[in-house]
């Protein structure tokens, strides 16, 4: 069998949005983390530890893009929404081309259950270039491939 030649994507190759949080796309995702849990148990007799696998974790995930108070205004006025009625959302990471309209080159994923749990905001540095960015913290609740 020939080994087929990979075409990786960039991390910059991927379109983040949701459809609660309006009128916008995040230039970063921090990605999806899942992990299981597990409990280790000794066995005194063969002097041997083992490990019990548990429930399966999603860790927090983060959001962001490069803040303009005038532009991402009503992305805080739903933050402040979904934060007070802790309504769950659904978010979208698909990877695309690089068109001027992309369109979708494979696989994404669809996190579900999601709720907004914090947010990141006008961090101030008199001396530095650096952009200010909109940091949105979400707990998810699951995910599938779309």
């Amino acid at each position: 069998m020939a080994l087929r030649r990979l075409k990786p994507i960039t991390q910059s190759h991927y379109l983040v949005s949701s459809p609660s949080l309006p009128d916008a796309y995040f230039s970063e995702f921090s990605g999806i983390k899942e992990k299981k849990q597990t409990s280790k148990y000794p066995d005194g007799v063969r002097r041997r530890m083992y490990t019990v696998a548990g429930m399966v974790e999603i860790e927090d995930i983060t959001i962001s893009v490069e803040f303009d108070p005038r532009v991402h205004r009503p992305i805080l006025a739903a933050y402040e929404r979904l934060r007070d009625n802790e309504q769950e959302i659904k978010l979208s990471v698909v990877p695309v081309d690089s068109s001027d309209d992309p369109r979708p080159v494979g696989e994404g994923f669809n996190l579900f259950g999601c709720l907004v749990i914090g947010v990141e905001v006008a961090q101030a540095n008199r001396s530095s270039a650096d952009t200010s960015k909109l940091v949105i913290t979400i707990a998810p609740g699951e995910y599938t491939r779309s």
